[in-house]
């Protein structure tokens, strides 16, 4: 977090190079990202954070592209109007969204959005995705911003969206799309995949000449934080446990809190 914080100081000043963090499931990557969105939020400076999860379950690249963008205009005013989100972080439909920028007299915000519906309603698959991925660098040089673009999971872009509604055209290369765009100093990207050769493999062929600087992220706590984890996952879980058998649960999961918790949900006796 102290590396990542300093990190989001550097962009105002236009030399954060873009991060990749790789790390197995569970290590607490999408954790640091949401815990770094909201700090930027609360902050309230020059540097706007966007955060977004890519699903691992089939998905129209059209229909992907209409929840990108509202997820991403819904982050933008939010942080303009100090508003806050909803629930897990659902973004906003285009009425209230609207509604929101006109509060606040935001004529970029008005505009951008309806050229992108207009794009969305023609279905014009590619130049709606291109409208969505590009709006936190146009919004920049609008609004005189910075952004922190953070997408959690990126790798399943390659695998689970399609160029057509019958779910048949795969778009592979579709984070190729960010090949320009993760250059940029006013909007730079921090992107996370659980899969780490999945994503060495993804980043080596759409990602050529170190576009992301890798950030390797360790699951393993100390001695005296996977102590604490095995208590409070042991109370969550309504376990019994005592002082030895908590240090033995500690020494067999390594200080690791998803073995921790996975020992703790087994059914096993």
């Amino acid at each position: 977090m102290e590396l990542l914080i300093n990190w989001s100081q550097s962009i105002p000043r236009e030399i954060a190079k873009s991060r990749a963090l790789l790390g197995r499931r569970k290590c607490g990557k999408s954790a640091i990202m949401q815990r770094l969105f909201n700090i930027l939020w609360d902050q309230n400076g020059k540097v706007i954070p966007f955060y977004f999860e890519v699903q691992d379950y089939r998905q129209w690249l059209l229909e992907f592209s209409d929840i990108y963008y509202r997820t991403f205009m819904s982050q933008f005013l939010s942080f303009k109007t100090r508003t806050v989100l909803n629930n897990e972080n659902s973004p906003w439909d285009f009425a209230e969204l609207r509604k929101m920028a006109k509060a606040i007299n935001n004529n970029n915000a008005l505009n951008h959005k309806d050229g992108f519906q207009d794009c969305l309603d023609k279905e014009r698959v590619v130049q709606t995705m291109n409208w969505a991925f590009s709006a936190p660098a146009v919004f920049s040089g609008k609004e005189n911003v910075f952004f922190l673009v953070m997408i959690d999971e990126i790798q399943y872009m390659t695998e689970y969206l399609f160029r057509d509604k019958d779910y048949k055209v795969l778009a592979y290369h579709l984070p190729g799309a960010y090949h320009g765009l993760v250059e940029s100093k006013v909007a730079p990207m921090l992107v996370s995949g659980s899969y780490v050769g999945w994503m060495v493999k993804m980043m080596r062929e759409m990602f050529v000449g170190g576009r992301l600087k890798r950030t390797k992220i360790s699951s393993k706590l100390t001695a005296t934080e996977g102590m604490e984890a095995v208590y409070q996952y042991a109370e969550s879980y309504q376990i019994e446990i005592t002082e030895e058998s908590a240090f033995m649960i500690n020494k067999l999961t390594k200080s690791d809190p998803f073995y921790i918790a996975s020992l703790l949900r087994s059914d096993w006796e």
